[in-house]
């Protein structure tokens, strides 16, 4: 994969990530894009839909586990750099910290989407 030399290392984070992301975006139905691994959301949009963000994903600072939500389908996967395949959720939850940082970020997105939804009905 290319790198964005803009971005530097800590925005490209590693490829093993990278392609992590990239295969659980694909398995949800988001068009992947490189993101940085800051431990923030980063939007995505859908494969087929009207949507400009259909989904999220978030790559955790020690760039070795990450999390991407679909808001459309309500499916949400966490994946892993050591093998770059995705993960269940019952794998991610075996973390307890991470899965109070997941359910904090969730309710986040979940903000956003109501916020927007109520933008997108008023006329």
């Amino acid at each position: 994969m290319p790198t964005n030399s803009r971005l530097g290392n800590r925005a490209t984070g590693n490829c093993a990530l990278q392609t992590a992301l990239a295969a659980t975006c694909q398995k949800l139905g988001l068009i992947y894009r490189r993101v940085s691994t800051d431990g923030c959301w980063h939007t995505l949009a859908p494969i087929n839909g009207t949507l400009a963000v259909a989904g999220r994903a978030m790559l955790f600072e020690d760039k070795k586990a990450g999390v991407v939500l679909n808001f459309m389908s309500g499916q949400r996967l966490a994946f892993f750099a050591a093998n770059a395949t995705v993960a269940g959720r019952k794998e991610y939850a075996q973390t307890l910290h991470a899965q109070k940082i997941y359910e904090r970020k969730r309710r986040e997105a979940l903000d956003i989407t109501r916020v927007l939804m109520r933008l997108k009905s008023t006329p």
